[in-house]
């Protein structure tokens, strides 16, 4: 199954948001190793985060989703390959994207950026400010001064020559 993605990464509404929360649920089950997990209060866990947000503050359930998938999708980057291939195998048993899917959302939308040359919303903001806090990406130089000043653009309001 292939979720939409919207303009700015994931465009999650009353329709696909059963399937993102599941999605997000593998996602962190396999990233942090049971012993983590183990250590946690059961509340603490994002799903069930997700699912007490859903009763008492319904209003943000959806951007909370939002970002705790694209935070997840951001980690898949240090994962060794056996937990990508199990969390593809999980997806696509559940008839979820795949891994490839979810970093092509990020993909694009560093691409629509450095096109443009411009950050035009928060949700772009926060995927360019992951990108450049990770000192380990592989985004040539060139990219990683133009996403800045365009990240320093949107922030500050201000034009860098």
């Amino acid at each position: 199954m292939i979720l939409e993605s919207g303009i700015m990464g994931f465009s999650i509404n009353k329709d696909n948001y059963e399937k993102y929360k599941e999605v997000s649920r593998i996602l962190f089950e396999e990233i942090f190793p049971p012993t983590y997990w183990a250590a946690k209060p059961p509340e603490a866990h994002p799903t069930n985060v997700l699912e007490r947000w859903e009763r008492e503050k319904p209003g943000i359930v959806k951007r909370a989703l939002k970002e705790g998938l694209r935070d997840a999708v951001s980690m898949l980057e240090d994962c060794p390959p056996e937990v990508i291939k199990k969390i593809d195998q999980r997806l696509s048993a559940a008839d979820l994207p795949s891994v490839s899917h979810l970093r092509s959302v990020v993909r694009d939308t560093l691409g629509k950026v450095l096109k443009r040359g411009q950050v035009k919303n928060l949700d772009e903001f926060y995927v360019v400010k992951e990108i450049l806090d990770n000192v380990d990406s592989d985004l040539p130089a060139l990219d990683r001064e133009r996403l800045s000043k365009a990240m320093f653009e949107f922030e500050f309001g201000k034009s860098i020559k």
